[in-house]
């Protein structure tokens, strides 16, 4: 009677032990209170329950460790892609300035054609009225020749600064 009641308590230890785990509780503890087969059996039931609730939790701190890798390379990603971001939008704002600073040169290149061809129109002009009071056999006297000299002044100083103006509207 002794060794059934014992043999009865170590086959319920064994059954509660596999039900713990087929549950997927790892913390069950087996005792095993005898040195027979049935005791043999549930140590190593024990033993067996013990090492793969190492490894799980094993796998766990792995995976833990996998995760916070992720999640830092996920951050690491996130930060790279909003520089690049940035960097993209600065070429835009480089490409749209250059943009504009060609257009500013042409047209500054366009404005100092047309200061060219205007002071060789003054030119042309002051040459030609020139021309004509020589051939008026017009000598100037000293007051008109430093009159005229003046005039020509003026008009140089005048389209220069005009010119210098519109540099600075562009």
């Amino acid at each position: 009677v002794a060794i059934a009641r014992t043999t009865s308590r170590s086959v319920a230890s064994a059954v509660a032990a596999t039900e713990a785990l087929a549950r997927g509780d790892l913390t069950h503890r087996v005792k095993a209170e005898t040195e027979d087969e049935i005791g043999c059996m549930l140590k190593a039931l024990g033993g067996s329950m013990s090492t793969l609730s190492e490894v799980v939790q094993r796998i766990k701190a792995s995976s833990d460790s996998i995760a916070t890798g992720s999640d830092q390379i996920a951050a690491g990603n996130a930060d790279l892609s909003q520089r690049t971001e940035e960097q993209a939008a600065n070429l835009q704002r480089t490409a749209a300035s250059m943009v504009q600073l060609s257009s500013t040169v042409k047209s500054n290149a366009s404005t100092a054609q047309q200061a060219s061809q205007l002071a060789g129109s003054a030119s042309a002009v002051f040459s030609m009225h020139l021309h004509l009071l020589q051939q008026l056999n017009f000598v100037p006297s000293l007051k008109m020749k430093n009159f005229l000299k003046n005039l020509l002044i003026g008009y140089f100083v005048y389209f220069f600064f005009s010119l210098s103006f519109l540099f600075l509207l562009l």
